[in-house]
């Protein structure tokens, strides 16, 4: 199969949304195994190769690597924290 016709398969499964038989994949799933992929390839030795560093930066623009984030207050990813720290100084007066 080619290049292509991945790709086609990909955004109809993504469209159409999972179907009835267990063949489909949900867009959450899909996420999970994407960053469970940077996850691993982050973590093992072929991280300093072309291709992987390539994958790894185009990854980290969707997961909240704290390496690779700005914490603007802005960002979501940091949501939890900000609302915990306010709370925290709420609770120190």
């Amino acid at each position: 199969m080619s290049a292509e016709e991945r790709l086609q398969k990909l955004e109809s499964l993504v469209l159409e949304g999972p179907s009835k038989d267990e063949a489909s994949a949900s867009v959450e799933a899909l996420l999970d195994v994407l960053l469970c992929l940077y996850q691993e390839c982050l973590l093992s030795a072929l991280r300093r190769e072309k291709n992987v560093i390539e994958f790894l930066d185009w990854v980290r623009r969707f997961s909240c690597d704290r390496e690779y984030r700005s914490g603007d207050n802005n960002d979501p990813c940091f949501e939890n924290e900000r609302s915990t720290s306010t709370e925290e100084i709420g609770n120190a007066m």
